[in-house]
């Protein structure tokens, strides 16, 4: 598994701009892998888009993802961090997250 795991949101229909600003922050702190959690409905056709920031790409494409619900997506995401353990999670600071 990656080192840090970042948080990824689609804001209207687009990955957010936090995606890269945290793959960037991800890589400063010294991840030597960063991996992306992509979160929300119908998102898997961004995933690729995504490679070249991140390691790894890991879709959490759930129709409860519909209109972004912070305690939602800590549901979803709580037993995958604890499986994979990463030495860091960053969150963007959005009004979804």
């Amino acid at each position: 598994m990656a080192d840090y795991l970042v948080i990824v949101e689609l804001v209207g229909g687009e990955i957010d701009d936090s995606a890269w600003e945290l793959a960037q922050a991800a890589r400063i702190a010294g991840g030597e892998k960063v991996a992306a959690a992509l979160l929300g409905k119908d998102v898997s056709g961004h995933a690729d888009s995504l490679t070249n920031a991140f390691d790894t790409v890991h879709v959490f494409d759930d129709a409860q993802l519909e209109v972004m619900d912070g305690e939602v997506s800590a549901a979803l995401l709580a037993p995958f961090i604890e499986r994979v353990a990463p030495t860091m999670v960053l969150v963007p600071h959005t009004n979804y997250g």
